[in-house]
This record gives C-alpha cells, structure tokens and sequence, in this order.
C-alpha cells in the first residue's frame, strides 16, 4: 500500500516521498535516496520500492522539494539540504523499525552514506554511487554545461523543456565539504556497492575505491548497464540486495 508522506520542516520548507507499507508489522523499514535533479518518483524507484513492499519490508521513496523562485525556474539544493529533507522523513518514524537500511543511487548515495554514519540507518547500498566528489564536481560542470549568470553569483542550466536550474555558488561548495573517507570511516555496519559497467558518470573504478575504504562486512557488484539503470535492472538489483541482507 502506497501513501504519501508530507513533512514541515519549517513555515517555508517541507519534505516529501512516498511510504510503501508492507502487508502486517514490518521490522525493517528501506529508504531510498535518488541521485541529483532526479526524482523518487521515477521508474527505477517505484520498482524498487514495490518489490520491498512485496518482500514484507516497508520502503521510503524520498523526493527532493527544490526552491521555485520563478516559474520554470528551480533553485538546485546543496547536498546538506537534501540530506536534511530526507532526515526529517524518517525522523518521525525511525523508532518504529528494528532495522533501516539506506539506500542511495549516485549522488544520493553520499545521503545514505551520512544516514549510516551518524547512526540513523544500520546498513548502507551505494547504488553507482560515492565517488570522489571534486573529479565527480567536474564531471557535472561538464555534463551540465553550465553558463555563467552577469553577476556571477549563480550559474544556470537550461534544458530542452524550456525548465531553468539555478546553480549558487553554494551548492559547488557544499559538495566538494563531503568527506567521502570519513562518512566511509563512521559507518561500522554492513555495506553493498554496486556499479554498473558502463558507467561515466560515476565510474566502477570509484566504486570500487569506497567498496575498499569501507568497514566489513561488505560486498561488492556489478551489473552491465549504464549510470541511470533501467527497470529490468532494478529487479536484479532487488534481487541482489535481497540475497545479500540473508547473508550478511
């Protein structure tokens, strides 16, 4: 059963995402954290998070609330604040749960990372995620191609659809402060890296360096597709995580 979820943070800013409630009192309960610009509410997600439900785990799909200063026009979040948008979905209902596991895809995986460091989930899954924020920093400049504003204070991105993301200064420098080695270094519980074969947005190869720098037990995966996996992936990867969490 899928219901939403709707949280005030304060008189200007709230959380949102979507509960999936297994049949009967779940003890585990899986948040999803999905990667930059992107949305919970995509395909690769609501698979995701129906299989949990099916499997008898209740599953959090979080989904980024951005700033709208004008229309068509969407100031992009700092990390910081996505994180503090997905902490305050599951502050109300963590101490219903024996067991959180954090799941993030890319840049989400670095909120699921923080989730696990500061005690708030038990057990972490980077999903093509965690690799070293200033070459992947450079990598989105270019993939984005972001144009310079007059004042320089803020860069833009315009997209096909006619959408306009505004980049502050701040989000270049609050990205580059997370200490990948150190939140790796926090988590003493259970980690699974996957990557995916084809990747350039977040190489195997950093994957695979987080996979090296964290705490046991871990594992570490791979499946051959590209950074933004399809649906067909997401069931083996729900298949994956579910073998693993039986043994781990």
């Amino acid at each position: 059963m899928q219901s939403s979820l709707v949280v005030r943070m304060t008189e200007n800013r709230q959380a949102h995402g979507w509960l999936h409630k297994a049949n009967g009192a779940a003890d585990t309960l899986i948040v999803l954290c999905h990667g930059h610009n992107s949305t919970g509410d995509r395909g690769r997600f609501i698979t995701l998070a129906r299989w949990f439900e099916h499997a008898g785990q209740d599953c959090i799909r979080w989904n980024a609330v951005r700033n709208r200063p004008r229309e068509n026009t969407f100031t992009v979040l700092t990390v910081t604040e996505e994180y503090e948008q997905v902490k305050a979905l599951l502050d109300p209902m963590r101490r219903k749960y024996k067991r959180i596991i954090a799941i993030g895809h890319s840049q989400g995986a670095l909120l699921a990372l923080k989730l696990c460091a500061e005690g708030i989930a038990h057990t972490y899954v980077s999903l093509m995620g965690v690799g070293d924020t200033v070459e992947s920093l450079e990598r989105k400049k270019q993939a984005l191609a972001v144009q310079h504003a007059p004042d320089k204070d803020n860069q833009f991105i315009i997209l096909p659809n006619g959408q306009t993301f505004e980049y502050t200064n701040m989000f270049f420098t609050d990205f580059v402060s997370w200490d990948v080695p150190k939140l790796l270094s926090l988590h003493r519980g259970a980690s699974l890296f996957i990557a995916a074969e084809q990747d350039t947005a977040i190489p195997p190869s950093e994957v695979r360096n987080a996979f090296k720098q964290a705490h046991e037990p871990k594992n570490y995966l791979t499946v051959d597709d590209v950074h933004n996996f399809s649906e067909e992936t997401s069931r083996l990867i729900a298949h994956a995580i579910r073998d693993w969490l039986q043994t781990e």
